[in-house]
This record gives C-alpha cells, structure tokens and sequence, in this order.
C-alpha cells in the first residue's frame, strides 16, 4: 500500500479526530453490529489488520521511512494466519491446537559432562594424529637427505642394526626392493644411537624445522 511515512510511527490528532467525529460510528456498527459482516469474513476476506489498512487509507497513520516491507511482512503473515483460521473472525482455537507441536526442552549438559566431551575429543585427536603417524613410512633416500647424509643407513639396515621392512616394487621392468620405516621405530632407533643422533642433529640444525624434524624430536 501507498503509507505515509515519517521519522516514526505516527498518528495525525487532527486526522485521527477527524475520522472519530465522521467515521467512526459507522465502522463500530460494519464490524461490529448487528449486521456485521461475519458471513463475508467467513468467505475467505482478510480481516486482521483492516484496522491498520483503514487508518492508512484516511491518511492520518504514518509508519517509520524504511519499515514498509516490515509492516508488510506483518500484514502478508496474518494473512496467512487468517487462512488457517489461527487470526481474525476464523480463528479456531481447538483446531491451533491440533496444528502445534510440542517443543522439547534443551539440554543442559553439567560441567562434568562437558569436561568429559573435551577429553575425549582430545583423545580423538591425539589417536587421529597417532594413526596418521603409524600409516607414515620413511624410505632411504629420506633418510639421507632429509636427515643425516653421512650416517650408513644402509649399510646398518643389512647387519641388521637398523630394522627397516624391505618391500618389493616394479622398476623400470626390475624387481627392487624398497626399504621403509615407521616414524615410531626410528624414534626407538635414535633414542638407543647417541652417535646417529650427533650426526641427525648436525644435519637438521642447517635445516628449516619441519614435520621430519618435530618426528626426530620424539627420539631426542
């Protein structure tokens, strides 16, 4: 509808006198009389809100500079509501029963029950990071280049020292064998070789600190 609008929602007193001294009667006696107009209501004619829409209509209800899709909004919602009979004249109150639905209480967890949710989804994390630790091999070229190139790895892997699980591969048309180790066995291997972690420190202190490096840290 075309509203008058202003700084806020407002009511003209002239117009709203006006409108009380001429009109008003007749509107009481049209909605409210004994010839109301309840079997056109009935018919599927909005009523809710005609207050409004008459008011509007004389000019003398402004509504605030900005809120007329929101006025709108209300008016096309009890509309709606109107249709369903849940506003105005049709307004069944046993069939809104019958429409609503019961809404069911939050939860509140206690601190016990929060604490114990953050534990275990650091346990989670942690055992995630675990996994992803024990599915990582390190092959011999990483370790010469990646951790000490001056240490025998693999001359230790053949007396043995170093416990490496040798699996075979197709190489350009040969059968090789690739030698990998968890990051966790290597942890076990430095940790019982000062000298190789001498020489891996050595190294890796040249080096950018990366994820080889915060591995090698278990084993320091």
């Amino acid at each position: 509808m075309d509203v008058n609008t202003g700084p806020e929602f407002s009511i003209d007193p002239e117009g709203a006198a006006l409108f009380m001294m001429f009109e008003m009667e007749r509107y009481v006696e049209e909605w409210h009389g004994s010839n109301a107009r309840k079997a056109l209501a009935m018919e599927g004619h909005h009523v809710a809100g005609v207050e409004y829409r008459t008011y509007v209509s004389y000019g003398f209800l402004s509504v605030a500079k900005g809120q007329e899709a929101k006025v709108d909004e209300i008016m096309r919602r009890t509309a709606w509501r109107e249709r369903l009979g849940l506003a105005g004249y049709q307004y069944d109150h046993a069939r809104a029963l019958a429409m609503s639905v019961e809404a069911s209480v939050p939860e509140i967890p206690s601190q016990e029950e929060v604490e114990a949710s953050r534990r275990a989804e650091v346990a989670r994390t942690r055992r995630i990071k675990r996994d992803a630790l024990q599915q990582k091999r390190i092959n011999l070229q990483q370790l010469y280049t990646e951790w000490a190139p001056d240490v025998p790895w693999r001359h230790m892997v053949k007396e043995g020292q170093l416990p490496m699980v040798a699996l075979p591969r197709n190489r350009k048309g040969r059968l090789v064998l690739r030698h990998l180790i968890t990051p966790y066995r290597l942890a076990d291997f430095l940790s019982n070789n000062p000298f190789v972690v001498a020489r891996v420190r050595a190294h890796r202190g040249k080096k950018p600190v990366g994820q080889t490096m915060d591995l090698f840290r278990l084993a320091a």
